[in-house]
């Protein structure tokens, strides 16, 4: 369906006229659904239909969305309706989700000369990126002049230490919730069939593990179902082992409460025994055998088609009943007596970092170089996504459709939200990429889910009382860091400790070289830096090896 964005009301009836004025009354019928009433405020009073003023242009996006989702054609889409008719352009959007078919096809994109005009993309791969010369410099357009509304999320400060270059302007910030909602989430159903309690303490999580996989938790007589799974995709050993927490690792990096030393994940002389409990539980069989070679989507439609036992992931896609397209009720259609819960397997210690943007926007250099026009408009775009308006379309749809607005309060119709978005390919997913879910604070709304149920409630409450790491800044690596084969490394040497044991039997010596040739040293001690110039306290970093 065509979208007219409502304005004042004698506006609106000059607009209208114009567009049929300018031949395009087959763009719109007397059952358009009226959108929020707030960009045009927003971004400096701009005429709400700008297709008469505007050069046509053709963009691609290239965005994340889930396993399921798939962007339809036509007038279903009605962002992208909406977006082109508003900005008079032609959007070629391609959506995967995060993995490696998605890097994949990216960098056919890219090496083939078409990369996406405008890109979401995970920050450690933007750094990649950015050194390949992809990406581009956005310059004076990212500014709060420019985008009022992008920066209702972002102070400018922010997003300054948000870049990967100090001065550069190459790498958008993709917001995130604030508010965790990540956890491990058991099968409750089979800790009841095999008469087991929650663990709460290692040795209890190992018992579980090793009974989720050899005593027939499903009853389906047969040896398919695996204690644990994560991804590896194929290179790294994933923090999501719950034997990090175990050992007090409890994030990637992270400044621990205690000693106030800032300790990673990669560097730490304790994750020699963190990685000889993996090996242990690896070795046993308790872990899915494919965890290594495996991405998200793998491990997670594994615990969806009811073979893992325990996972780490968000409790919106794991485990409500208010998602119809949750794990949990994924896993009820084919065993409707599934039941998932978030639970801590260390009660005493945090589970999760306050946390920090893990991806983000960027327009090729490409289209910077050649098609400059195209960037103002990108731009533009871009803070509608993060306008009122945006957030509404691109999270809940159409206002009285999907859903009513009464003040600041916000009630979802999830009947007709299903009918339109989730039947006709999930696409919103892919839409709200730069965005945060069920994070409406910056605009002061309050969103009301008539299908949020009491379990859900009751799992979010569990969640909420876990405890939280101090986070620390936005990092800039030193100038000309190397970071693709510092990454590289950081995970090889994980690697090499648990598969290779008889090659390289201690773990500290497989240290030496990734602080020094390698550069980790020089890294994080320039973070700490930075985190101590915050005003968060602390201490200044020191060499694991002494050296």
């Amino acid at each position: 369906m065509k979208f007219v964005k409502t304005f004042l009301l004698a506006m609106l009836v000059l607009c209208l006229t114009i567009v049929t004025a300018c031949g395009n009354s087959n763009n719109t019928n007397s059952n358009t659904p009226k959108a929020t009433n707030t960009a045009g405020a927003e971004q400096g009073g701009k005429e709400e239909n700008a297709g008469g003023e505007l050069e046509p242009l053709k963009l691609s996006f290239f965005f994340p969305g889930n396993p399921d989702t798939v962007m339809p054609r036509g007038e279903d889409d009605f962002v992208r309706t909406y977006l082109e008719k508003k900005f008079n352009v032609t959007i070629a959007f391609d959506t995967l989700p995060f993995g490696d078919e998605f890097n994949t096809r990216l960098n056919l994109k890219i090496s083939s000369g078409d990369a996406p005009d405008l890109m979401v993309i995970s920050g450690t791969s933007t750094v990649q990126l950015f050194a390949d010369g992809v990406m581009g410099n956005i310059g004076a357009g990212l500014n709060p002049e420019v985008m009022p509304n992008f920066f209702k999320w972002v102070t400018p400060e922010v997003l300054a230490n948000y870049q990967i270059e100090k001065g550069s302007t190459a790498r958008g910030y993709v917001p995130v919730n604030p508010k965790p909602i990540t956890s491990y989430f058991i099968r409750k159903d089979w800790l009841d069939a095999l008469k087991l309690d929650y663990p709460t303490n290692y040795a209890e999580l190992t018992e579980v593990v090793r009974a989720f996989t050899q005593d027939d938790p499903d009853g389906n007589k047969r040896n398919d179902t695996y204690g644990f799974t994560t991804p590896g995709n194929g290179q790294m050993v994933s923090s999501y082992f719950p034997q990090y927490n175990n050992h007090g690792i409890y994030q990637s990096m992270f400044i621990d409460p205690k000693t106030k030393n800032f300790r990673t994940a990669y560097t730490d002389p304790v994750i020699g025994e963190v990685l000889d409990d993996i090996r242990g539980w690896t070795d046993k069989g308790y872990v899915d055998p494919d965890w290594f070679l495996s991405d998200n989507a793998t491990s997670e439609q594994k615990f969806a088609q009811g073979r893992i036992g325990i996972i780490w992931g968000a409790a919106d896609q794991f485990a409500f009943d208010s998602n119809p397209n949750s794990y949990f009720n994924q896993l009820k259609q084919l065993y409707p007596n599934a039941d998932v819960r978030a639970f801590n397997p260390f009660p005493d210690h945090p589970v999760n970092l306050k946390i920090e943007p893990g991806y983000s926007w960027s327009i090729a250099q490409r289209t910077i170089e050649k098609s400059p026009e195209k960037v103002d408009r990108i731009i533009q775009i871009v803070d509608w996504l993060f306008s009122e308006e945006g957030y509404l379309m691109t999270h809940y749809g159409i206002e009285d459709k999907h859903y009513t607005r009464s003040g600041n309060t916000i009630t979802l119709n999830p009947q007709a939200y299903k009918e339109d978005v989730i039947d006709k390919g999930n696409f919103l997913v892919a839409w709200h990429a730069m965005t945060p879910e069920r994070y409406t604070e910056p605009l002061g709304l309050e969103v009301v889910d008539p299908t949020l149920s009491n379990r859900d409630k009751e799992m979010m409450a569990v969640i909420n009382d876990y405890g939280i790491l101090q986070s620390a800044t936005g990092y800039i690596p030193p100038e000309g860091f190397d970071w693709g084969s510092f990454a590289t490394k950081r995970a090889e040497i994980q690697v090499q400790y648990l598969f290779e044991k008889n090659k390289y039997p201690e773990w500290t010596p497989l240290l030496h070289e990734f602080l020094t040739k390698y550069g980790a040293n020089d890294l994080y001690n320039a973070y700490v830096e930075q985190t101590q110039a915050t005003g968060v306290e602390v201490n200044d970093w020191v060499s694991p090896t002494g050296q």
